[in-house]
């Protein structure tokens, strides 16, 4: 004291005890689709002392040792309060939340999160066909979470309204697979096309219908003449029509001919009849049953041929027959013998 008196010394241990830090737990977690993002805050105290120190951390795979330092579930994946992740595989997932103080004092909270696989979202491209036209089908914009994605499954059903695998639904079928495939259609007109895409999960498709309006097929009229007679697209009527028509022009053919060489031979014929038998029944009737007596020649040949009258006779004379004599007929002849005879007797009397 002010005197100099001075007490004895005692000395205590003191033992200062570390505070782990305290995390309040953490909030529960609704469902979650693959692929969304979520975002979970933890809340963690400690002594004044401590609190700058703290290491605040979250391990969202406590299955894996993914720093090799501790255990599985004290991995810091991720440093803060706040977690803000997707999952990309449907599940349940769980994170922890652990801080660490100076002291290596560690406290945790853990949380699970249930990630929901959810069908793709199927998206398809518009497009125009023709008929007998490759026609493209493409649906490679389809949405799916990253780890899905480039897995997926990929089937196209090219009419909703026929049943082509007999299994009793008609907008299920498999008729070709991929994400862009192409195909032909043989008709016009409108269709409708299914796309069904999915993931690891088939009992929970997605899918998209495509409605294409098919356009006439770009053919000339040989190639829609052939399209009908041959191939796919033929028509038996068509066919049997061709059949008879081929039929109708070999018959036509055959009587052509037929009817050239009758004509020819007709021809020839009526030649022949107009060269022989018309003369011939000409001659025959123009000539007189009889000749005219001799006497009638007798007298003419008395009297002497003119010098000036050679005794031809025209064509004309021959065509127009012989003038009757102003005297009328000659004696004994009829009109019949004067028509093939006269020239000649008319010949004599010059």
């Amino acid at each position: 004291d002010d005197d100099g008196a001075k007490s004895t010394t005692n000395e205590r241990w003191v033992n200062i005890r570390n505070v782990p830090p305290v995390v309040q737990p953490l909030n529960s977690i609704l469902p979650i689709a693959e692929g969304q993002s979520i975002t979970i805050t933890g809340n963690s105290t400690d002594t004044p002392s401590d609190i700058p120190s703290l290491v605040k951390c979250w391990d969202i795979d406590p299955g894996i040792d993914s720093d090799g330092i501790g255990g599985a579930s004290d991995d810091c994946d991720i440093i803060g309060d706040e977690l803000n992740y997707a999952w990309n595989r449907s599940g349940s997932h769980t994170v922890v939340y652990h801080v660490t103080d100076d002291n290596s004092a560690t406290t945790s909270e853990v949380v699970v999160v249930e990630v929901v696989n959810i069908p793709p979202i199927v998206r398809v491209k518009s497009v125009n066909c023709r008929a007998y036209d490759e026609c493209v089908l493409d649906a490679r914009t389809t949405i799916d979470s990253l780890n899905d994605i480039a897995d997926l499954n990929y089937v196209w059903d090219l009419d909703i309204s026929f049943d082509s695998n007999g299994d009793g639904v008609k907008d299920n079928d498999a008729d070709l697979t991929g994400a862009r495939v192409e195909h032909m259609f043989k008709k016009e007109g409108k269709v409708s096309v299914k796309a069904i895409a999915w993931d690891e999960n088939p009992e929970k498709p997605g899918s998209a219908i495509l409605i294409i309006n098919v356009g006439t097929a770009d053919r000339n009229i040989v190639q829609e003449a052939g399209a009908l007679l041959a191939g796919e697209e033929a028509s038996p009527v068509a066919q049997v029509g061709l059949v008879l028509i081929l039929i109708l022009l070999l018959v036509l053919v055959a009587r052509r001919r037929e009817n050239s060489s009758k004509a020819k031979n007709w021809q020839r014929d009526e030649l022949d009849d107009a060269f022989d038998n018309e003369s011939n029944l000409e001659t025959i009737t123009r000539k007189p049953a009889s000749p005219p007596p001799g006497f009638v020649f007798e007298q003419a040949l008395q009297v002497p041929p003119s010098s000036v009258d050679n005794g031809n006779i025209s064509i004309d004379d021959l065509l127009e027959g012989p003038k009757l004599p102003e005297a009328g007929l000659p004696d004994g002849w009829s009109m019949e013998q004067w028509n093939y005879y006269g020239h000649e007797w008319l010949n004599s009397q010059k």
